[in-house]
């Protein structure tokens, strides 16, 4: 939400992260889950509302008094919100059709410099960084099980290997992971991070 991000700001945050959604009518609102039950009190996807439908759900009142009347955020207005020499880390969590409409938003913002992408999903990490070359776009690796599996990771190797593929800037990946020295030293000695 806004004033969770403004206090972020307000209390010296190098860097802000949010998750983003496309609504049915194609605009970006920051929330984390697929649906607005849990912040909303509605249970329906994002994408099968509008962005009026959205705005018009009270995102804080299950968070206090204080918070009541707090709209579910539009990507631009929160893009208003970062001060110069600071960075927004976006994580898509929609499907890769929301990146045209991620560009334009970007855009008409004039942050774009301002940003970053992070995505679980690898294509749509890829795919960020094809389409906005000049913004960084890192892959969320969990290393768990499934991830390992769908990806045919079975070393930190083939892990560093498909994001050198992919062109992206670098991972971001579970602390709690195969991750070491000898990892972070093959990324930089790549050019990622």
């Amino acid at each position: 939400t806004l004033p969770s991000v403004r206090l972020a700001w307000e209390d010296g945050a190098d860097a802000v992260e949010i998750d983003i959604h496309q609504t049915r009518d194609g605009h970006i609102v920051s929330i984390h889950d697929a649906d607005t039950k849990r912040v909303g009190g509605v249970d329906r996807r994002v994408d099968e509302q509008t962005l009026d439908e959205i705005q018009r759900l009270d995102a804080g009142a299950w968070k206090g008094p204080k918070w009541r009347d707090t709209q579910i955020p539009t990507l631009q207005a929160v893009l208003e919100t970062i001060p110069v020499g600071k960075m927004l880390v976006i994580e898509i969590k929609c499907p890769l059709s929301v990146l045209p409409e991620l560009e334009r938003v970007l855009d008409a913002s004039g942050k774009r410099s301002q940003v970053m992408i992070i995505a679980f999903d690898y294509a749509t990490a890829v795919a960020a960084k094809r389409r906005l070359p000049d913004v960084p776009s890192y892959w969320l690796y969990g290393f768990s099980a499934g991830e390992r599996l769908e990806y045919g990771v079975k070393s930190n190797g083939d892990l560093i290997e498909m994001a050198r593929k992919g062109g992206l800037d670098g991972l971001d990946v579970k602390f709690s992971g195969l991750f070491d020295k000898d990892f972070v030293g093959e990324l930089t000695k790549l050019g990622m991070k």
